[in-house]
């Protein structure tokens, strides 16, 4: 038997699958012509917004430090365990999810 969180994904997993589903859903609204479609996708990204800040919000608050490899949540520029600094685009990239 296998252990069933042993294949849940971490949180950094989902929140780039997030980005990357999120990144086709706006090229999919880019390539539709018609007006109707449009609104109908439209409306697909933000049922798909509100479904993302319910259910995994939280998991952005949190961030994995490259150095000493601890979660804990995004408060500043510097990790809270070892004081490693944090990329600032990186920080700035994960804020505009």
């Amino acid at each position: 038997m296998t252990d069933p969180a042993a294949s849940e994904p971490d949180a950094e997993t989902l929140l780039r699958l997030i980005e990357t589903f999120e990144h086709e859903l706006q090229r999919f609204h880019g390539r539709v012509l018609s007006p109707d479609d449009r609104v109908a996708v439209s409306e697909l990204r933000e049922l798909w917004s509100k479904l993302v800040d319910a259910l995994i919000s939280p998991l952005d608050r949190v961030r994995t430090c490259a150095s000493c490899k601890r979660s804990h949540l995004r408060t500043g520029p510097r990790c809270v365990y070892c004081w490693h600094r944090f990329d600032a685009a990186a920080a700035l990239g994960a804020q505009n999810m």
